[in-house]
């Protein structure tokens, strides 16, 4: 499964918010298999930032919102150099 577009979207507006450029970030999904056969497919969305060297890893689950995760971490100057 992709990263979806609409979360692509806030995470870049989010990014320039913050005074960094979206490019300068990588981001990736990783695929889990279900942890029971009731529980949809989990994921993980992989962020690197290339200036800094920095990575972050943020659940991708129902219920989950990574891109209010990342807005967080940047708040916090996490992806800072």
């Amino acid at each position: 499964m992709a990263i979806a577009a609409d979360a692509l979207e806030e995470f870049r507006t989010i990014v320039k918010k913050h005074g960094l450029a979206a490019d300068d970030f990588n981001l990736a999904r990783e695929e889990q298999p279900p942890s029971s056969m009731f529980f949809r497919e989990e994921g993980r969305i992989r962020v690197s930032h290339r200036p800094t060297g920095t990575v972050r890893t943020y659940a991708d689950v129902p219920g989950s919102n990574w891109v209010a995760d990342i807005k967080r971490d940047l708040e916090q100057h996490v992806f800072d150099s």
